[in-house]
């Protein structure tokens, strides 16, 4: 198993995933959070498909690895929508 490559984008899309979540939090970078979560929701679906198209160099590691940033980038996405909309009904100042 040690000689497994990492899938190519995997750590980017799971860097913009989990960067999209406490950006949210912040008013003025709510749609910037939502960018960055739909971009790390995109690299994730093509970094998957490598990595179904090549288990036998990715490894099941790395389809775990996937399926734990579509969780993080879906969370972010969703967080970015609520707080957005939260904040333009003045729920939140």
């Amino acid at each position: 198993m040690s000689n497994m490559e990492p899938v190519p984008w995997s750590r980017t899309a799971r860097v913009l995933a989990v960067l999209s979540l406490p950006t949210a939090f912040l008013a003025q970078l709510v749609a910037p959070a939502l960018l960055m979560a739909l971009v790390a929701l995109g690299l994730a679906w093509r970094v998957r498909a490598r990595a179904l198209t090549l288990p036998h160099r990715h490894g099941p590691q790395g389809l775990r690895q996937v399926q734990r940033t579509l969780v993080l980038a879906g969370a972010g996405a969703t967080l970015a929508v609520l707080l957005w909309v939260l904040y333009a009904s003045g729920v939140l100042p």
